[in-house]
């Protein structure tokens, strides 16, 4: 389909002669900043409606921070390697080493402000 905005541009009241067609006119744009095409932007909506989307915690490449207990303790930096789904149990990976969705906020933590929080509160 063919893009009727600018990317990114943020049109005024005065790129139009009529008042008030620079807020549909930006409203149009969001949604073509998207990339979503009608239909797919239908699917999402239906699945959301029925509670069949995931909102993940992060994505492939975050940082997450894993408190290790290794005589002491610190936050080392690990990247997630891929995100995956096995029996409804959603796990981050980062190589081989599984980290699971329930630990996030009790030994992984997704800011490093986060972890440092939770090893002040061990100390």
């Amino acid at each position: 389909m063919k893009r009727l905005t600018e990317k990114g541009y943020e049109y005024q009241s005065y790129d139009f002669a009529d008042e008030g067609i620079h807020v549909d006119m930006n409203r149009l744009r969001e949604y073509e900043d998207t990339d979503l095409s009608p239909e797919r932007c239908a699917e999402l909506a239906k699945a959301e409606s029925e509670n069949r989307l995931v909102e993940l915690p992060c994505k492939v490449g975050d940082a997450v921070y894993e408190v290790v207990n290794d005589g002491f303790m610190f936050p080392s930096g690990r990247r997630v390697g891929k995100i995956i789904e096995r029996k409804f149990r959603l796990s981050m990976c980062d190589k081989s080493i599984p980290l699971y969705y329930k630990e996030i906020g009790k030994e992984i933590f997704l800011t490093r402000e986060e972890a440092e929080k939770a090893l002040e509160k061990e100390a």
